[in-house]
């Protein structure tokens, strides 16, 4: 006879999870590849964005004394600019070719938000917890922190475009920058340009927050590669010898994390469009399987590989095309700032309305493109990014549903590892439903299939030291012991003969 152990203590990252759960090596090696490709792609943008910085600084750029000296009058001004720029329009509606509305934004930041849950990164700082309820502490006091930084990033945006209309010199229109991803650090370096060392000291705080990532990051990677792919298929490996893999790892990782920053350069857009179209081409795929695995209890090992291949590959298939595609719909800037202060040397400065009447007709041009005119592919690459990530995760579970339904077998699906979300949210349905999709008698416990299933049953009562101690046994081959003291606390153990 042997117990029934908890295990997940035993788990140092979420892919432990995954071979408890289809006893298969295969799905825990598929879900830890997938978790470094999303991790390498993201070691690319932290590298990339302190040259965005470093560039900004050293940009040659002359200005009048207007420049760098006003005061925006606080933040009801500030606001006020925004507002009257159209910089606060919020898109209700649900058009998927536009590229930011309300609805996308949300389905795709919540689901982006569960995402980040099986982030390397986030599994390094949950496991270094002491214990489970530490980690739940940790999760809960993070969310409204990750959620107020986002604001406060959304917040410096909106000051920075109020401060470039306020001194009337619009950094992309006028090319002073190049790269809009250059318009927070030259931001800065304007706003505190007479102040010794306060731009030196941002610079430098851009540079130790991508170090320390990037060092926790390739280190953890070389981890993972030695002890999840090296040890498991090389035996008796001598320390001297993984000392070497791991050191050659992160070599190789570093290479790999350079040669995606100079690759995240051509993709052009936002840093925000960058991280969400190639983080997202394997961490969607990696958070479907995810959902899939811990939510749905006819999941297999064979349908979870398919859909999370599958998905991979559409993923792919449209961040390349919506990075790449010369013809797909690109949705246009906003209007820039103001340019009729601007001063830049050894240039003819040409006349702000024909600049402005330029810019209104290529922006009526754009926007009067209807997506309905986009034919063929264009229509799946013009697609918002934001999209990407959702169309990522659905198509694991519908894949995996479409190849593991039919042949769902209750008995053979091991809910210490399911989710009972199913049997909470249909418990409303008609008791046949329930039965023939499987939903009732597989989640329940071994003394409620007793009762339902009218097994004959045997009762032990052991009366010690205030205690009660009862002992069940069922025809299953399960014995079911609950334990409850006198306080009302109760323990139980299953055991299988």
């Amino acid at each position: 006879m042997h117990s029934d152990i908890n295990t997940s203590n035993n788990s140092s990252n979420t892919n432990n999870y995954l071979e408890l759960r289809f006893q298969s090596k295969s799905v825990r090696n598929v879900g830890t590849l997938l978790g470094i490709l999303s991790y390498l792609c993201y070691l690319g943008i932290v590298l990339y964005g302190p040259s965005i910085a470093l560039e900004a600084g050293v940009t040659n750029v002359a200005c009048d004394e207007f420049m760098g000296c006003i005061v925006l009058g606080g933040f009801g001004r500030i606001w006020n600019i925004a507002k009257e720029h159209n910089r606060l329009y919020f898109d209700t509606g649900f058009d998927p070719y536009t590229r930011h509305t309300v609805i996308n934004l949300l389905s795709s930041s919540t689901l982006k938000g569960f995402g980040l849950v099986f982030n390397q990164s986030s599994i390094q700082r949950i496991s270094s917890t002491q214990t489970e309820s530490d980690a739940r502490k940790i999760l809960w006091i993070t969310a409204p922190i990750f959620c107020l930084t986002t604001m406060f990033a959304i917040l410096l945006g909106v000051i920075a475009f109020s401060f470039f209309q306020t001194i009337g010199c619009d950094p992309l229109e006028s090319k002073i920058i190049t790269n809009p991803n250059q318009v927070m650090p030259l931001f800065v370096l304007k706003l505190f340009q007479n102040m010794s060392g306060v731009t030196g000291l941002f610079i430098a705080s851009v540079l130790s927050a991508s170090l320390s990532t990037l060092s926790s990051g390739l280190s953890s990677l070389s981890t993972i590669t030695l002890i999840d792919f090296v040890k498991p298929n090389i035996k008796h490996l001598s320390d001297r010898t993984a000392t070497i893999v791991a050191k050659s790892a992160v070599f190789a990782y570093g290479l790999i994390s350079i040669g995606l920053a100079f690759m995240v350069s051509y993709v052009g857009g936002s840093l925000t469009q960058i991280a969400g179209i190639l983080i997202t081409v394997f961490s969607a795929p990696l958070t479907g399987l995810q959902f899939y695995a811990t939510l749905f209890p006819w999941a297999k090992s064979r349908g979870t590989l398919i859909g999370a291949t599958l998905s991979t590959i559409i993923t792919l298939w449209m961040a390349a095309g919506a990075s790449f595609s010369p013809t797909r719909l690109i949705t246009p800037f906003l209007p820039p700032a103001s340019i009729d202060k601007c001063f830049l040397p050894n240039t003819t400065f040409v006349s702000v309305q024909n600049e402005t009447e330029l810019f209104i007709t290529t922006e009526k041009t754009i926007l009067s493109t209807n997506p309905q005119e986009i034919h063929g592919l264009d229509k799946f690459y013009s697609l918002s990014y934001t999209l990407i990530g959702v169309i990522g995760i659905v198509t694991v579970i519908i894949i995996g549903t479409i190849i593991d339904f039919p042949s769902y077998n209750s008995s053979e699906t091991d809910y210490r590892y399911v989710v009972p979300v199913f049997r909470n949210i249909c418990s409303c349905l008609p008791k046949s439903l329930q039965a023939s999709l499987g939903i009732t008698s597989n989640l329940e416990t071994p003394m409620e299939k007793a009762k339902n299933k009218n097994y004959p049953t045997m009762e032990i009562k052991v009366v010690k030291e205030s205690k009660d101690v009862h002992m069940y046994v069922m025809e299953d081959s399960q014995t079911h012991v609950s334990n409850s003291t006198s306080d009302g606390a109760e323990n139980s153990l299953t055991t299988q003969h």
